[in-house]
């Protein structure tokens, strides 16, 4: 009797434990969902104490860590099989392909950082079934969803009515400032893509893109759907119904509301798809389930016949149908099947899509960019075919038991162990986001509140911060107030189907967008697969939770805790101490170079301080007066490490070029051999980015001082058929506007007139004819 009297303790000591990893899983998920981060941005703030990477990181070590203390418990109480075989089957097959990935990686930092910022999310959906075990855990995870959104939606509207419009004015009276501020040359083709974002009023809410936003609103949007349909359909007789409702009902039309706000096409249409999802199969289940496999096999071959058409248009005609968006899409996808084609085995690694893509894009395309905006290209591209197909096993596996649920299961029990009481895991959870939302929030997405005086500061504070923390107060309260916990034994179909008919919208917006790989989209995606999964438990896995809890394996548990250390430490304690000392160099500028020669010695794989610290002596080189042989040779030494770290990325080598070119300057006695190892170095780069024709355009220039008339043709040619090439195609994107030449117009002329100088007198014409 007294046996089982502590082991009833030790359970209820557990629980508890998990309660709170539960609670810290959903705050940080919160916090991640309130602004952009972006691990691997090229724009650095000197503000922030640590890099966006490390600040990223900071985020994910710390979620790691809760993640592996709950798995050591379920292991130690043996309830880790709560997830099934298949999910963690699917997160082990990721991670050994993210691991090959890592090896084959250009840039090992990034491929790294991707790697543990999207496993991280993964393994905390395995922890958080077990966690999920009750009604209202289930409901206030998914309050957390719904809050955010509503959150999102107050800053959208902000953005929507305000706050575009006080950017555009200030940016009409100071363009010159808005452009240095964000690195942009004026009279550049990324001026005219800056001006045209902020002239067609982005509303991204706290994300990155409306897309990104629209995404994540559609997410809530059928949640709360479900939700509401569980109300009505079971819980009519509860105390409080009307209140819920309505509740339930305003929350629904905020995040309706803010979709369309948003004006993202992509997540509108995925919406809409997906409604007319979630009708037939609330209206039809049975049917549905009476005859899945014709309606799956049939399915499948829609989206096979449907995705061939795509493809087969896009071969024939060079775009897809529909907006400049879906033109320049095409485009990426041709150079993303590309690189999958080089890369077949492993792929590029996580993070280095940037990287290698300038190798394959086409050069009429008027942008690089980071991800393809195709979910699976993009998962195979950086992860390999294993990469890819872990996910879609995961995610089937979820969908699968879910619609077990949802249309055949006779177990419908969540959380029937008794004395489980959850009444104080809302407060928790709500406490813990109002932490994290105006005391952390402003540090690691901008290093403080901004402002001249206190007055601004509190200003700031109350408008960026303060007040989407109230809303999200507001939504999460209200729902809370008006909420019963359920019977254990309850039906939640309609969550069922809400959840479900989340992740297929996500899914088939992302089939033409990234949105997914935002960090705090990723993790509510994964907590929104944890949910089908506990929700699909049944009562005789419920039950087994009951058991005395087995032996602890100290060895076992040693290694497992052994492990965790080692990967915080080198995965994400190096790259942030790192950061933190790059932070340092960006903040003072004289002795900058110090500061970033420390960091790269103490990440040894991140070749950004290499860059940065040769950028350094390259200023210094080119504006100093002084003849000094010591600042360009530093500069070249400095790349040439960056070039060892990241061997596929154009920019280092281009840098390289320039840091000889610069010593070339002042060493006369090698002049020669210093601008042919500079023209070396930018054919190095060159190779890297074949379709840029500012680079073809400085190789003329270097072949011309170097008295090499024919290569220059040869380079100056190049430059005007890809400018060309990009001029036709801006014609067909932008009908009507003048043209923003991408090379520019002197350099455009300068390199025309050169070829028709130097070739005039041999009858051979080397003038590319004009696309425009």
């Amino acid at each position: 009797m007294a046996q089982h009297k502590t082991n009833t303790i030790e359970c209820k000591s557990y629980r508890l434990l998990e309660g709170f990893l539960l609670a810290v899983v959903l705050s940080v998920m919160a916090l991640r969902l309130s602004f952009v981060e972006q691990p691997h941005s090229t724009m650095q703030n000197p503000a922030l104490w640590t890099t966006p990477r490390g600040m990223s990181l900071l985020l994910s070590g710390g979620l790691f860590v809760v993640v592996m203390a709950g798995l050591l418990v379920q292991w130690y109480q043996g309830r880790l099989r709560l997830s099934g075989r298949l999910l963690p089957l699917s997160v082990g097959v990721f991670l050994v392909g993210g691991v090959a990935a890592c090896f084959a990686a250009s840039d090992k930092r990034a491929a790294i950082t991707e790697l543990f910022t999207l496993s991280v999310p993964m393994l905390m959906a395995i922890a958080a079934v077990g966690w999920l075990d009750s009604q209202r855990r289930l409901d206030v995870a998914a309050w957390v969803i719904l809050a955010m959104g509503c959150a999102a939606v107050y800053v959208s509207v902000d953005q929507y009515t305000a706050g575009n419009s006080q950017v555009e004015q200030d940016y009409a009276v100071n363009p010159q400032r808005h452009l240095a501020i964000l690195g942009i040359e004026p009279n550049s083709l990324e001026q005219f893509h800056y001006e045209h974002r902020l002239h067609s009023k982005d509303v991204r809410g706290f994300l990155l893109t409306s897309n990104s936003t629209g995404t994540f609103l559609l997410a809530g949007l059928f949640i709360s759907l479900g939700m509401i349909v569980d109300t009505l359909r079971g819980r009519k007789d509860d105390s409080g119904f009307a209140a819920r409702l309505v509740v339930q009902i305003l929350v629904l039309t905020a995040l309706a509301a803010g979709l369309l706000i948003g004006k993202s096409r992509g997540a509108v249409g995925a919406t809409m798809l997906s409604a007319i999802l979630f009708t037939a199969l609330l209206v039809c289940r049975r049917w549905v389930w009476a005859y899945r496999k014709p309606i799956l096999i049939a399915g499948l071959l829609m989206t096979a016949a449907v995705g061939i058409a795509v493809i087969v248009y896009g071969i024939q005609h060079g775009r897809l149908p529909g907006p400049n968006a879906l033109y320049v899409r095409w485009q990426y996808w041709v150079g993303a099947a590309a690189m999958l084609r080089d890369h077949i085995l492993t792929g590029v690694g996580g993070g280095n899509f940037a990287i290698y893509y300038p190798h394959y894009k086409i050069p009429a395309a008027p942008e690089t960019v980071k991800d393809p905006h195709q979910i699976l290209l993009s998962l195979a591209c950086q992860f390999g075919p294993l990469g890819l197909a872990a996910f879609l096993l995961a995610v089937g596996a979820a969908v699968r038991r879910g619609c077990r649920y949802a249309f055949d299961s006779q177990e419908r029990a969540v959380g029937s162990v008794p004395g489980r009481p959850d009444q104080w895991m809302p407060f928790g959870v709500l406490a813990g986001v109002m932490i994290l939302l105006l005391l952390v929030r402003p540090f690691v997405s901008e290093g403080g509140i901004g402002g001249e005086n206190a007055v601004v500061q509190q200003s700031v504070f109350v408008l960026m911060y303060a007040i989407p923390a109230a809303v999200f107060l507001c939504a999460f309260g209200l729902s809370w107030a008006t909420a019963k916990e359920p019977a254990s034994t309850m039906s939640r179909d309609g969550l069922m189907l809400g959840l479900l008919c989340a992740i297929v919208g996500i899914l088939i917006h992302n089939l033409i967008d990234f949105a997914i790989f935002e960090p705090g989209v990723w993790t509510a995606f994964w907590l929104m697969l944890a949910l089908i999964m506990a929700l699909s438990r049944g009562s005789k896995q419920t039950a087994a939770e009951a058991g005395v809890p087995i032996p602890p394996r100290r060895v076992v548990r040693f290694i497992g805790v052994l492990v965790a250390g080692m990967v915080v430490y080198h995965y994400v304690w190096i790259p942030v101490r790192a950061g933190a000392v790059f932070q340092q160099g960006l903040r003072n500028f004289e002795t900058a170079e110090q500061h970033f020669l420390t960091s790269a010695r103490m990440d040894p794989l991140d070749p950004d301080p290499w860059i940065f610290a040769g950028q350094w002596r390259l200023s210094r080189a080119e504006m100093s007066r002084v003849s000094n042989k010591e600042h360009p040779q530093g500069a070249i030494s400095h790349f040439q490490q960056a070039c060892h770290r990241d061997s596929a990325n154009f920019r280092c080598y281009e840098l390289l070029g320039r840091a000889y070119y610069a010593l070339s300057g002042v060493d006369v006695e090698h002049s020669r051999e210093l601008r042919e190892s500079s023209f070396q170095a930018s054919l190095e780069a060159q190779r890297r980015y074949p379709g840029s024709d500012r680079i073809a355009y400085d190789l003329g220039l270097m072949a011309e001082q170097m008295g090499n008339i024919q290569q220059a043709c040869e380079q100056f040619s190049r430059a005007i058929e890809i400018e060309d090439q990009y001029r036709a195609q801006f014609a067909q994107m932008y009908p009507g506007y003048s043209l923003c030449s991408r090379l520019g117009q002197t350099r455009y002329e300068y390199a025309r007139a050169y070829i028709e100088k130097n070739t005039v007198s041999s009858g051979t014409n080397m003038i590319p004819s004009k696309g425009d």
